[in-house]
C-alpha cells in the first residue's frame, strides 16, 4: 500500500512540471534604446577641481596624468590615503615608496607636503 502512495506521489510532481508554461523571450532592445540605456547608468561623470577647471580624472587607484599642480593637491586631499603613505615611508624609506609609487607622484607628494606642512604668515609680534 505505501508502495502504491509512492508511485502516485511520484507521477503527480510529473504532471506538475510538464504542465507548466515556457517563459516568453525578453524583448530585443533597439540601439537607440541600448545607447540611451547606457547613457544613462554607465555614464561617469568627473567633478571639476575649482582652481584649475580641470576635470578630475583620478581616483584612488589612478593618480592624475598632467602636471598641474592643483590637481595633484586635490588628488592628495581627497583621494590618498595618507596613513598608508606614511607607513611606507617610516617602515621602509623613501626608494621603496619611489620604487612603489613612482618618480612623479613622489615629486608631487613632496610639493604637497611642502604646501600643506608650511606654517602661514603669523603676524610678527612686536617687542617693545
Amino acid at each position: 500500500m505505501t508502495e502504491n502512495l509512492a508511485m502516485e506521489a511520484s507521477t503527480e510532481t510529473t504532471v506538475t512540471t510538464s504542465s507548466e508554461t515556457p517563459k516568453e523571450q525578453p524583448k530585443q532592445l533597439t540601439r537607440k534604446q541600448l545607447g540611451q540605456l547606457r547613457r544613462s547608468y554607465y555614464t561617469v561623470v568627473h567633478g571639476v577641481v575649482r582652481t584649475c577647471s580641470h576635470k578630475a580624472k583620478f581616483s584612488a587607484t589612478q593618480p592624475p596624468k598632467n602636471n598641474c599642480v592643483s590637481c595633484w593637491v586635490a588628488f592628495f586631499a581627497t583621494a590618498v590615503d595618507l596613513e598608508a603613505v606614511h607607513k611606507v615611508l617610516t617602515e621602509q624609506g623613501v626608494k621603496a615608496f619611489t620604487k612603489t609609487y613612482g618618480d612623479k607622484y613622489v615629486k608631487n607628494f613632496r610639493g604637497f607636503l611642502a604646501m600643506t606642512l608650511k606654517p602661514k604668515d603669523e603676524p610678527k609680534e612686536v617687542t617693545l
